[in-house]
């Protein structure tokens, strides 16, 4: 059994997203949640469709800009179900918000198992309103919730603009220190994880695999039985994909290759193509 076998195996999948007309009752289901926060034209739709609806990312580019809170359930097994919030451009995090005919604080949004993705444009200027808004998304979210995981995507890291990885980690850099200095000015200590993504090319995949582990509680435990398992087997890499997403939801404890998590994400298209195929025949 070679780790291309088993990552191809995944576990379970979490399926396509189910779509949610609006239903104020989700608002008190107890699941983890991921809100997507931004400007508008950031990205954060783009990214949802693609990793769960399969769109391609060039078909995004024809998205309109999200106007209202749209969340949508994803559930497929037992092993992770969550919620993803996708919030229009000009939410004010510490205001109230409307879905449907219900009225919504911060505390509902923040509260319990929580990762918050802020989506940073890398092709536009951040402005000081995007600053600001920053600030006090991380403000009150850790107020709500002292444990929330808080999440700076820099993103659309691709085209001419980038045309290597020395730009790509010089626009990091630039906007951590940035960002940290703006957060250090209103006396707020709140640690982010900073990710470079990009529809286009895998990283979006392997960091949102990375948000997603922080919300699966026996995560420690399944990292174990994956370092059992390569060394019982003589594995070099092992994961557990969710077949449909793509995103890993477990590996081992070594670190991931880039190369070697999309050559997986490859297999698992081969393996699905092939198994259609045996399976559409008469």
């Amino acid at each position: 059994m070679s780790e291309w076998d088993y990552a191809a195996t995944g576990y379970g999948g979490l399926g396509m997203p189910e779509s949610v007309e609006v239903d104020p009752s989700i608002l008190t289901e107890p699941s983890p949640k991921i809100l997507l926060m931004g400007s508008r034209r950031s990205g954060k739709s783009s990214i949802y469709r693609v990793l769960f609806s399969k769109m391609s990312p060039h078909e995004t580019l024809f998205l309109d800009s999200t106007n209202a809170l749209e969340i949508s359930r994803i559930a497929n097994n037992k092993l992770i179900t969550f919620q993803i919030w996708d919030f229009p451009g000009d939410f004010d995090p510490r205001g109230e918000f409307q879905y449907g005919d219900a009225v919504v604080g911060p505390a509902t949004a923040y509260e319990g198992t929580t990762a918050v993705v802020i989506c940073v444009d890398a092709q536009d200027e951040l402005e000081g309103s995007h600053l600001q808004r920053i600030v006090d998304t991380a403000a009150v979210a850790s107020e709500v919730n002292p444990n929330v995981q808080l999440h700076i995507f820099i993103h659309k890291v691709d085209g001419d603009l980038f045309p290597s990885e020395d730009e790509k980690l010089e626009t990091k850099t630039n906007l951590h220190s940035l960002i940290s200095d703006h957060l250090e000015e209103n006396n707020i200590h709140i640690p982010f994880t900073y990710s470079l993504t990009s529809i286009y090319d895998n990283s979006i995949s392997e960091c949102f695999s990375k948000v997603v582990q922080k919300l699966i509680p026996t995560y420690h435990v399944l990292e174990n039985l994956l370092n059992t398992l390569n060394s019982n087997c003589n594995l070099e890499k092992s994961f557990i994909f969710d077949v449909m997403s793509k995103l890993y939801l477990a590996t081992d404890s070594s670190p991931v290759d880039l190369q070697t998590h999309e050559l997986c994400s490859d297999m698992i298209d081969v393996v699905i193509d092939i198994s259609g195929n045996v399976f559409l025949q008469p």
